[in-house]
């Protein structure tokens, strides 16, 4: 019977996500930080001194910067219930984050993965909504950094895994296609269930209810 207890304890201390620290980030602070990547920043898997201490410079470590999370968090942990919740697509509003999951099954047919492949978790990608274009809500500027989404012809040139120097941070114009299609993504995460694409909420533990 103790050796039961004790593997049950180890099963939910494994399942247990990470913690993040309970202060939240104002609106306000998170309008600042946003647009300082943009065409500064270049693209990396790597942890940048000059943008904390941290966080790389990949798609979630720019969102995890943004939002001075205590931890970086990484793209799926972002689709999770845990810190995010799904909205509809004409719900998006600033602040909304939209997120790709690319399930195990799926990592090694991939080629345009925006962060290394940490097996058995999901990988993927997300980035910032920031207003639709026009009435219809059939385009939207997005704040991102990627090494492949709408990027340049100088960044798509490079082949270096971790670090891409000439794919710098956006501000970006999309189309609603992109939340349409990745909104029927789903994957399992051993950490966090079910963790899903498409446009998202911040939970409040992470960006202060305006």
């Amino acid at each position: 019977i103790c050796r039961m207890m004790k593997s049950m304890i180890a099963f939910f201390l494994l399942a247990t996500p990470p913690s993040v620290s309970s202060d939240c980030i104002p609106l306000s602070e998170l309008q600042h930080n946003m647009p300082l990547w943009v065409d500064e920043v270049p693209y990396s898997h790597l942890v940048n001194r000059s943008w904390g201490d941290i966080y790389p410079t990949d798609c979630s470590g720019f969102v995890s910067w943004a939002l001075q999370t205590s931890r970086n968090l990484k793209s799926y942990e972002y689709a999770s219930t845990v810190y995010s919740t799904r909205i509809s697509i004409d719900e998006m509003k600033y602040g909304d984050i939209i997120t790709h999951v690319i399930c195990d099954d799926d990592l090694i047919n991939t080629s345009i993965l925006e962060e290394i492949p940490r097996p058995p978790e999901v990988s993927g990608h997300v980035f910032f909504f920031d207003q639709w274009d026009d009435d219809n809500h059939e385009n939207f500027w997005a704040y991102e950094s990627t090494q492949t989404q709408d990027q340049t012809e100088e960044c798509l040139a490079q082949n270096n895994p971790l670090t891409r120097r000439k794919c710098l941070n956006h501000h970006v114009l999309k189309s609603r296609s992109v939340p349409e299609k990745w909104a029927k993504e789903n994957c399992s995460s051993k950490t966090y269930g079910y963790v899903t694409g498409g446009p998202q909420r911040l939970s409040t533990e992470l960006l202060c209810p305006s």
